[in-house]
């Protein structure tokens, strides 16, 4: 699923460090689709613990811990519940996107030093309905979801 692809992104010990560095997000969802971008953005919020900082015509800017800022957009774009996520940090990039004619989300990683990656991951749930159901199925007190939507709250 996303959460597990966008988690993914910084298992290498050495990528781990533009986890505090992440200053831009773009999440890029089909149109009708944009509650599954901004769960999948409230989920990233509630985990590295960023809050919702201002809102205006310019686009959303959210506050990390430390007092950074991270530039938040969201694209119309695609087919697909979630199409793009693109993280920029400290020079740079981490990718998961559907590419065309792929059913697989396709990871990139581009590093300042040239290090590149590229990886396939195998498709998760991309309808709202289905991340609701996948969530929900979990049982308990839906801990994740409910602190995605906290997080999210003020952008919707």
């Amino acid at each position: 699923d996303w959460r597990q692809a966008v988690a993914g992104l910084f298992d290498s010990p050495g990528d781990r460090e533009y986890l505090q560095k992440i200053d831009r997000v773009t999440v890029s969802h089909a149109p009708g689709h944009r509650s599954t971008a901004l769960l999948l953005t409230g989920w990233m919020m509630a985990q590295l613990g960023w809050k919702p900082g201002k809102k205006d015509a310019s686009g959303i800017t959210l506050t990390t811990p430390e007092g950074g800022s991270v530039a938040l957009e969201l694209r119309e774009e695609g087919t697909h519940g979630v199409e793009k996520l693109v993280l920029s940090a400290g020079g740079a990039t981490f990718q998961i996107c559907y590419e065309n004619g792929s059913s697989f989300l396709h990871e990139e990683i581009h590093r300042p030093d040239g290090r590149d990656c590229h990886y396939l991951l195998p498709p998760g749930k991309d309808k709202l309905l289905d991340l609701f159901n996948e969530e929900l199925w979990r049982g308990g007190k839906h801990q994740v979801y409910l602190r995605a939507l906290d997080a999210v709250e003020e952008l919707l």
